[in-house]
């Protein structure tokens, strides 16, 4: 099982995209695990998850 996250400024326009992925997924049998977070609780949330592929959206700043 592939393990997704996605993220960004508040974790929430991402879980719309979680819905339509999980959908897809399981349309196709693709066994995964997707989860949403904002990218400021992002690092406790992750730490120890083993995820497979990160994704971040543009909607967030660095610095």
């Amino acid at each position: 099982m592939k393990k997704i996250v996605l993220l960004c400024a508040g974790g929430m326009s991402t879980s719309l995209m979680v819905t339509k992925m999980k959908d897809y997924a399981d349309s196709i049998g693709f066994e995964c695990e997707i989860n949403a977070y904002a990218v400021n609780t992002a690092a406790k949330k992750c730490e120890g998850c083993g995820y497979d592929l990160a994704w971040a959206a543009g909607s967030f700043q660095y610095g």
